[in-house]
């Protein structure tokens, strides 16, 4: 085999950290940023090439190992921060990670409130996770992650995936609290320990949830109270209020009975807080919210 010229290699560096990439591996996502850094590098030391990140050793490095190990690479796990940092990093080189072979997207809906009596809950087809994916073009029921707390389980209101290993689910509302259950799509095991969302004076019956900047944002509910088991008659209460009144007393109407206050769960600290987020302008009941990527 042909000696390979020094030139064929490059050196990235940051603070203590050093490594050599093949330049072919470098050069391989062309329009990268990563890429530009290296072909001036090339240009200005052609003997010797060093490209120095400005971001620290620990992310460098697993910027080296995502360009060395290609698709068979997987994002840093159980440090939140450094995950954030290396995405960010691969952000900014303007590095695509390639999908694992097998890798595929799956929606998954939680079908808790299935089962209806006991005789349902001895059927594991009625319950669980329902999972489609585009590529088998038809739905699966994984009944392995049966509901955590046993007994008859509550019915699922929300759920959220808010990183590549963690499905939030709001599964159901018991007075001011909403349970909140996790399941680690690692071990598919459920995880203990959860911090549960509890807002005095909020029923949350009508919340959602939704993953926003590394955080679990939880909008919507009620005025604690205002709910029962039966929402018909605050329904009907409502639309005789439209009715008689004008817009400012039917937006009156809802804004006293929704909730203003935004909670977010951050997973490092493995708690809720409603200081994070700005409180909405008027009331929300019912939410259905969604995180939109705008070029600005």
């Amino acid at each position: 085999m042909a000696a390979e010229g020094s030139d064929e290699w490059v050196k990235i560096m940051a603070d203590d950290f050093t490594a050599t990439v093949s330049k072919r591996i470098l050069l391989a996502q062309a329009d990268s940023h990563l890429a530009q850094l290296v072909e001036y590098a090339l240009q200005r030391n052609p003997s010797s090439p060093e490209v120095r990140l400005d971001t620290s050793a620990a992310v460098a490095a697993e910027v080296v190992a995502a360009l060395r190990q290609g698709p068979a690479y997987a994002l840093p796990a159980g440090d939140r921060r450094l995950l954030a940092a290396v995405k960010h990093q691969l952000d900014y080189l303007g590095l695509q990670l390639q999908p694992a072979a097998g890798e595929q997207h799956y929606l998954v809906v939680p079908t808790y409130d299935l089962a209806t009596n006991l005789q349902d809950l001895q059927r594991p087809e009625k319950y669980g996770l329902l999972m489609y994916s585009s590529a088998a073009r038809g739905w699966a029921n994984r009944a392995g992650p049966r509901y955590p707390r046993g007994g008859l389980p509550r019915p699922s209101l929300s759920a959220a995936a808010y990183d590549e290993y963690s499905v939030m689910v709001v599964a159901g509302v018991k007075g001011q609290q909403a349970r909140v259950d996790v399941l680690d799509l690692r071990t598919w095991r459920w995880r203990e320990g959860i911090a549960q969302l509890q807002r005095p004076g909020k029923d949350s019956r009508g919340v959602s949830v939704v993953a926003y900047e590394e955080k679990v944002v939880a909008v919507g509910g009620q005025a604690a109270g205002t709910v029962g088991d039966d929402n018909e008659a605050d329904e009907a209460q409502q639309q005789q209020q439209q009715q008689q009144g004008g817009e400012d007393e039917q937006e009156s109407a809802f804004s006293q009975t929704g909730v203003r206050e935004v909670w977010s769960y951050d997973p490092a600290a493995n708690a809720w807080s409603s200081d994070g987020i700005a409180r909405m302008p008027f009331g929300i009941s019912r939410a259905s919210p969604v995180v939109a990527r705008v070029s600005v």
